[in-house]
């Protein structure tokens, strides 16, 4: 209580230095600044997109005319399939729902069957080496298609791309987590998986699909894979948690004005 009512008394700076002096003096861990910061991310998430783009429109005369064809045909393939018999789907393994939901983070683990057509196969090859373009390149600072409770995504095709296998570690709930991506970054998901057996249809390969809540909640459900056991470095922090902390041990030191200590310490 002593400590509590002398940092009511104490200016921001004040407080600043305090938590300064404990880091360097007293704490047993040592806050450690790596050489290029979460701060210095953005900026080079922007250059690369910037690469990305020069990329883009310098092969635009090239890439253009193969994309309208390739969107053609996908779209001729998703009014095929609409009446093509489904296959069975895989039995549920119920000890996958049974360890649900315990803690701040939580594993998914799901297997698709790529549709038996050699434009589906070059398609989500071509998806996911994208995306992990993306991930690696631009999406260095988190927010998946605006979705922030994503801490990481690795996707794997199996048996010469019969078969595709996502890998996430996510926040909250698995209805709340799968109903973000139907909210926010359907079209993400679209376009990897509308290449997959059984997923909802999609239209032009990025609409519908996951913006059907009950059909991608049922399409996620049936095919999750029982997983026991997973590995986190921060089993209690959610990614918005992280990202403050970086935020705090990139800046803190070196924050001046009073306005930016005070946005500092309202993080804490």
């Amino acid at each position: 209580d002593l400590a509590r009512n002398s940092v009511r008394t104490m200016s921001p700076r004040q407080i600043r230095d305090r938590i300064v002096r404990h880091l360097e003096r007293e704490s047993p861990v040592k806050p450690e600044i790596p050489s290029v910061t979460f701060s210095d991310y953005r900026w080079i998430a922007l250059r690369n997109i910037m690469i990305v783009a020069l990329v883009v429109i310098l092969t635009l005369p090239v890439l253009l005319p193969v994309a309208i064809i390739w969107l053609l045909v996908i779209r001729v393939l998703e009014i095929r399939e609409k009446n093509a018999p489904a296959r069975p789907d895989p039995p549920v393994d119920d000890r996958t729902y049974d360890v649900e939901d315990r803690g701040v983070q939580f594993h998914l683990a799901t297997i698709g069957i790529v549709k038996e057509n050699p434009v589906r196969r070059l398609t989500i090859r071509a998806v996911v080496g994208m995306v992990g373009i993306g991930f690696q390149r631009i999406l260095l600072r988190g927010g998946f298609g605006g979705v922030y409770t994503l801490h990481f995504a690795h996707v794997v095709l199996l048996d010469e791309g019969r078969r595709v296998l996502l890998l996430t570690c996510y926040d909250g709930s698995a209805l709340e987590y799968l109903g973000n991506f139907t909210d926010i970054a359907g079209a993400y998901i679209n376009g990897a998986y509308s290449s997959v057996e059984n997923y909802p249809a999609c239209k032009w390969l990025l609409g519908n699909g996951a913006s059907s809540l009950n059909g991608f909640l049922g399409w996620s459900r049936q095919h999750m894979q029982y997983t026991p056991v997973f590995y986190s470095a921060y089993p209690n922090e959610t990614v918005l948690n992280l990202m403050k902390d970086l935020d705090l041990r990139d800046h803190l030191v070196k924050a001046t004005s009073e306005s930016e200590i005070e946005r500092l310490l309202k993080l804490l």
